[in-house]
């Protein structure tokens, strides 16, 4: 598993690179991509669902891609 935010700069190079270096050295068959959404733009997001998707279409073996919604948002105990 690895985990990125969704602003990180290293969101497409750890979903194309970094993962797959960790499922090789871990001789994993299944993987998952969590991503932490915490800006209002899914940009990078579509990206790594782009390539993904690409792959898929190859034939290739992608990871699991799960998208989190941690923007902050006002808490709903205080909304009166």
């Amino acid at each position: 598993m690895e985990i990125k935010y969704s602003s990180s700069s290293a969101l497409l190079r750890g979903f194309k690179n970094q993962l797959p270096d960790y499922n090789k050295a871990e001789k994993s068959n299944h993987s998952i991509y969590l991503i932490l959404r915490t800006t209002n733009s899914d940009k990078t997001i579509k990206a790594v669902e782009s390539i993904a998707n690409t792959a898929k279409g190859k034939g290739a073996r992608v990871p699991h891609i799960v998208v989190i919604d941690a923007r902050q948002k006002p808490s709903a105990s205080k909304k009166r």
